[in-house]
């Protein structure tokens, strides 16, 4: 089966959005797809020898929020998935993900529009009177997503 669709990337307006519209106008029921960190996110989040200040601080998270819409305006909303590619809770051990993993969409039912939303805890960092952006990067990747229609 052959799907046409729209992949709108992240702006500098709309830095954690992307999302996938299809052409058609008819509804399409994902299956799944399979996602990881960009080196450079996972760099930022594990490496503190590529990060100014070090790795994702404890306490601190960077998921994907995956959302399917019934309609190609994003409004009225079908289902929703989280995935975590970076994760260290307080007291416990950070897990950044380094390979592909296989994320199950079928909760977002049949969909026109897929939202992807990169959402970090940490908001910025502080060094020397200078405030950076948020790590991690929010960039990540996916690859072979699978619909069912």
């Amino acid at each position: 089966m052959k799907l046409h669709f729209k992949l709108k990337l992240a702006t500098e307006n709309d830095v954690k959005k992307g999302n996938i519209s299809f052409t058609d106008d008819k509804g399409h029921t994902p299956e799944s797809l399979y996602i990881t960190n960009t080196m450079a996110s996972y760099n930022m989040q594990k490496d503190p020898n590529k990060c100014l200040w070090g790795t994702l601080p404890e306490g601190n998270s960077f998921k994907v929020v995956i959302t399917g819409y019934s309609d190609a305006e994003g409004k009225s909303e079908t289902g929703k998935v989280e995935y975590f590619l970076g994760n260290y809770p307080t007291g416990g051990t950070l897990t950044v993900v380094d390979s592909w993993e296989e994320v199950d969409l079928t909760p977002l039912g049949t969909v026109k529009n897929i939202v992807f939303e990169a959402v970090t805890t940490e908001r910025h960092a502080i060094i020397s009177g200078v405030v950076y952006s948020p790590q991690p990067s929010r960039l990540f990747a996916i690859d072979d997503i699978k619909f069912s229609n």
